[in-house]
């Protein structure tokens, strides 16, 4: 569909855009308790600097971690750690919130896993 723009060029005109959340990705599909797991934020029209807080909770939502940052070219990667009192089953999801401009977003769930050391041993 084409644009039609209906103001004036010789004079200032103001134009305003709706900034959004696109998504808040893990980026693997399970996390293993006592590691960092890293995740992706990304925007839609929201400008360099923005500042970014990511809270990792439990499927209960019992705060585990939270991270900031500022978004820079409509993305942010960051990591949280989860914590090695974590059960291999339990499942974290992560909240997003640009408190600025007053956008919020949450991930989906993923799973834990079993400390990587024990792993190896099996």
């Amino acid at each position: 569909m084409q644009t039609i723009w209906s103001l004036f060029t010789g004079r200032k005109n103001k134009l305003s855009v709706a900034s959004k959340l696109k998504c808040i990705r893990w980026s693997k599909g399970h996390a293993h308790a006592g590691a960092e797991a890293e995740f992706e934020l990304r925007t839609l029209c929201v400008g360099d600097g923005a500042k970014v807080k990511v809270t990792c909770r439990t499927q209960k939502g019992k705060k585990l971690d939270k991270v900031e940052g500022v978004v820079f070219r409509n993305r942010w990667r960051g990591s949280v750690v989860i914590t090695g009192k974590m059960k291999a089953g339990d499942c974290v999801y992560l909240e997003a919130k640009l408190s600025k401009i007053k956008i919020e977003g949450v991930s989906n769930l993923i799973p834990i896993r079993a400390p990587i050391d024990e792993e190896d041993k099996s």
